[in-house]
């Protein structure tokens, strides 16, 4: 082995233009590979994480039928839900408890700005229970308000420190559309830009700003402990078609939104990651036409070596071993890029508020991609080493 390396080496070394082109079409292929794997799998994961700090435990209900429920999220859904319909979620069996929720953006008038700031209306003992219990809600300031007639307001973190010139602090008064309202608390970060800079009141006070009345946006209905939050779902969709006639709403769970993420990051990361195998194919070619260039350039060489008694299978093993390390050579370097690039990716989403994005270092990704690229080396090689240790001695001696 010590042999091959140091024939494999010179190789090389004297060559070391071509080598470097031939490697440089390796990089290029694993680094967009490993780039897509790293970014795709920290995309999933961050929004997993957002996912999941939706509620394990809790079920979202909108009006309004979406193709699917986490694009009806997103996007939102037509309609409204009217207050029987909260009650008929209350009562369904699995419930612990059920709060209607409305979002809109209100004009917020502070220390003589105007800003418009996006608010979230809830009953404040059902916000406290299922924000605090089941999405990890913290008052770091304040406390959450009792009474929902109150004008009362909780600030997300940003919105109390960078909305406007001055930190909003505890106690300080709001006016809100017209209305005067007192800060009873403030949130501590949650890491996602959209709660941090969001105002929450109760849903009484935001009926009384807006004179909507009877219905809401959304319902989050929090599952009793120990039991299958899918199955409650389910058991909610049924009592909701039966009661209003038609499917017309949506339901689901943070678990169901996160197979849809999946699935659509699976295909997105299909189709991507073909793009980068041709890539990588198109190296594997290259190195094809340097090995074939190889054993043309040293057939003399594979002449003496079979004429002091190399055999057939060493001069094989010797050009498929170059062949691969070729490959080895090109996956290492694309690793490091492609760590390189994601990096450089985690943190311009940090500096913009969006730390949720996290590359690991995995070092099951690391070696599969050096062995993958050790294949393609191989692989690619093998013609061209096929043909070397199929030489005959005696004309490759002749060979000029």
């Amino acid at each position: 082995m010590r042999a091959y390396l140091q024939i494999i080496l010179r190789s090389f070394l004297f060559r070391k233009r071509r080598t470097f082109l031939t490697v440089l079409g390796i990089v290029i292929g694993s680094t967009l590979i490993l780039t897509l794997v790293l970014l795709g799998d920290g995309m999933e994961r961050a929004l997993a994480s957002q996912l999941q700090a939706f509620g394990g435990d809790l079920v979202f209900v909108m009006p309004g039928k979406a193709d699917d429920p986490l694009s009806g999220f997103l996007r939102g859904t037509s309609g409204d839900l009217k207050d029987e319909d909260l009650r008929r979620i209350r009562e369904t069996r699995g419930v612990e408890l059920a709060m209607g929720m409305q979002i809109k953006n209100f004009r917020v008038e502070y220390a003589g700005e105007t800003e418009v700031m996006n608010f979230s209306a809830s009953p404040w003992e059902e916000t406290r229970a299922i924000f605090e219990v089941s999405q990890g809600f913290q008052i770091e300031s304040g406390a959450w308000p009792t009474r929902d007639e109150q004008d009362l307001l909780v600030l997300g973190k940003l919105a109390a420190s960078d909305r406007f010139s001055r930190p909003i602090q505890v106690g300080e008064e709001l006016v809100v559309s017209g209305k005067r309202f007192t800060v009873a608390g403030v949130l501590k970060s949650l890491g996602n830009p959209d709660d941090d800079a969001r105002a929450y009141i109760s849903i009484d006070r935001f009926r009384a700003i807006t004179g909507e009345r009877g219905t809401v946006m959304m319902a989050v209905a929090q599952v009793e402990s120990g039991l299958d939050v899918k199955r409650v779902a389910e058991d909610l969709q049924y009592e909701l078609e039966r009661r209003r006639g038609s499917g017309d709403f949506t339901v689901f769970t943070s678990d169901s939104a996160l197979e849809i993420v999946g699935g659509v990051l699976g295909v997105v990361k299909l189709v991507l990651g073909a793009f980068a195998a041709v890539a990588l194919i198109v190296g594997g070619v290259g190195i094809m036409n340097t090995m074939f260039t190889s054993v043309l350039e040293r057939t003399r060489e594979v002449g003496i070596m079979k004429a002091l008694g190399a055999t057939d299978r060493s001069i094989l093993y010797l050009f498929l071993s170059e062949a691969g390390l070729l490959g080895a050579i090109g996956g290492a370097l694309g690793i490091l890029i492609s760590y390189g690039f994601a990096k450089v990716i985690e943190f311009a989403a940090a500096s913009r508020d969006l730390a949720i994005l996290q590359i690991d270092f995995d070092p099951v990704v690391v070696l599969g991609t050096l062995f993958f690229t050790f294949v393609i080396g191989s692989v690619f090689g093998a013609i061209p080493a096929v043909r070397a240790s199929r030489l005959h001695p005696t004309e490759a001696l002749r060979y000029e």
